[in-house]
């Protein structure tokens, strides 16, 4: 139960982190255009496909949920 438990988290951990770096992106992105006047006709787009072929995003993800896990391993075996 110990790991089921821990394995939650981690992944818990791994969607609140995804939702606070989207958003932090996000927030950088508005002011970035706020600061720099794009030219008529500019676009910002955002692939996400793109993204899931970054070796470092999904070592980075491995790394969030791996602390998580162990995190909640540690809390839930004392």
């Amino acid at each position: 139960m110990i790991y089921v438990r821990s394995v939650l988290f981690g992944l818990f951990v791994l969607v609140v982190s995804a939702i606070v770096i989207g958003l932090l992106n996000f927030v950088r992105r508005i002011i970035f255009y706020l600061i720099i006047r794009p030219p008529s006709g500019f676009e910002m787009s955002w692939d996400f496909s793109v993204l899931l072929e970054w070796p470092l995003l999904w070592i980075l993800g491995f790394l969030i949920f791996a602390a998580g896990f162990y995190w909640k391993f540690r809390s839930l075996s004392n």
